[in-house]
């Protein structure tokens, strides 16, 4: 009678501790389940927060070796792509915040134009020396972090020619746009003036 007793209260121990280990199970499933889901949200794109400084090395890098100049070419893609594979030995950083990296490595390895598949806006034609306040690339996808986090209102993070990143907010982003606008023409007027400039003068 004891015997069966003990064997009737072990099974019940047997069955509690299977029930428990279930809902320990079924707990941390959902668990991960939501960890991943809040990670899907926050980093829509994965894990890219070096990115933005990586590119920018690889474009001061370029620059060191062309005189101040950074990449340039017939258009702004075939100029980002001449980072690959001197500058930029993977091209994963080419991709942009939200492009796709295996697309992207894929066109640069077989020099295919990249102009679909990065998220990178470049702006060819620049020197080291420049006015700082110059934007050289930024994040076409409004939304995202320098780190590739989603943000509110629109943001979009900007590489300065001084090598600050920021973010631009969607509020703004016209106004940002025109500045640009202007300081590129205030450089070309420059240039020009420097190129007029009669040789008495430059003494």
């Amino acid at each position: 009678m004891k015997h069966e007793r003990r064997l009737c209260l072990q099974r019940e121990m047997n069955s509690k501790s299977r029930v428990t280990f279930l809902w320990v199970v079924s707990v941390l499933g959902v668990s991960l389940i939501v960890f991943a889901s809040c990670a899907k949200r926050h980093l829509p794109h994965g894990h890219r927060e070096a990115f933005v400084r990586t590119v920018d090395s690889d474009l001061q890098n370029y620059a060191s070796d062309h005189d101040g100049w950074f990449p340039n070419a017939d258009d702004p893609y075939s100029a980002l792509a001449k980072l690959y594979p001197d500058y930029s030995a993977s091209g994963y950083e080419l991709a942009g915040l939200s492009g796709n990296i295996e697309l992207v490595t894929n066109a640069l390895q077989m020099g295919h134009s990249i102009s679909n598949l990065t998220s990178w806006i470049y702006v060819p034609g620049l020197r080291q020396d420049y006015d700082p306040r110059l934007a050289i690339i930024w994040e076409s996808k409004p939304g995202l972090s320098p780190d590739g986090e989603l943000v509110s209102a629109g943001a979009r993070p900007v590489l300065l020619l001084s090598r600050d990143i920021t973010n631009v907010g969607g509020t703004d982003w016209q106004g940002f746009l025109n500045q640009q606008d202007q300081l590129r023409r205030e450089v070309v007027t420059k240039r020009i003036a420097r190129t007029n400039t009669p040789p008495e003068a430059v003494r």
